[in-house]
């Protein structure tokens, strides 16, 4: 990292250098940023609930706009809808041939997917207990908590989503993905933090005594 003109520049490939543990980076916004064990492990949270909502980031699929038709062994067409308890059943489609409207009433009641992004919005409702503002629909009782954790080892926060379906909307390695964003938004905020901090002593004390005031910035941002 150098420093020419009192500005911050990174040397190599700031992105790469930026995936970081999210361990690491919860110490860091804790040295550098000045927040609490309590609030830096609130703001993961929240960045990691964030993220797995985000359309952005697809962490978290969702559905197409309508359920295929299937057809079993038999090469009966049916529609498998999703139950409340995880399961599915099975609507079987009337020979188009001989009931046409009756064909057509049932596709247009039963493809149809009328909760797109349900899965999306349900990791912003455990939020709520956080007082953060989310932009999602109505929450569903008792599908997605927060649970604040407390022992005389340990301190964090638990989001909890129950809903039936979440691991399959789930993309593959969301976890590894999910803790990597976290940790590199909190490391660009600390960067970020520094960086004020560091241009406020240059106005303060003049490019040359500021310079020798320096922080060691590479001890925060470069593994």
């Amino acid at each position: 990292m150098s420093a020419p003109s009192g500005s911050i520049k990174m040397i190599g490939n700031w992105k790469k250098d930026m995936d970081v543990s999210l361990g690491w980076a919860l110490n860091t916004t804790y040295d550098v940023a000045g927040r609490s064990i309590a609030e830096a492990t609130k703001h993961a949270i929240i960045l990691m609930a964030k993220s797995l909502a985000s359309a952005r980031t697809g962490l978290t699929k969702k559905s197409k706009k309508n359920r295929k038709i299937e057809r079993d062994e038999k090469k009966r067409p049916y529609i498998a809808k999703l139950e409340k308890d995880g399961g599915t059943k099975r609507w079987y489609l009337p020979n188009k041939k001989h009931k046409p409207d009756e064909y057509a009433r049932l596709l247009s009641e039963l493809r149809p997917i009328g909760n797109q992004g349900l899965a999306r919005h349900s990791w912003l409702w455990g939020l709520k207990g956080l007082k953060v503002s989310a932009n999602t629909r109505k929450p569903m009782p008792g599908v997605s908590t927060m649970r604040r954790l407390v022992t005389k080892t340990v301190g964090g926060y638990i989001l909890t989503n129950r809903l039936s379906y979440i691991r399959k909307a789930l993309a593959p390695g969301w976890k590894q993905t999910v803790q990597r964003l976290a940790a590199n938004k909190i490391m660009k905020q600390a960067q970020m933090k520094m960086k004020s901090k560091w241009e406020r002593e240059l106005r303060r004390f003049g490019t040359r005594k500021a310079a020798a005031r320096q922080p060691d910035l590479a001890k925060y941002f470069m593994r």
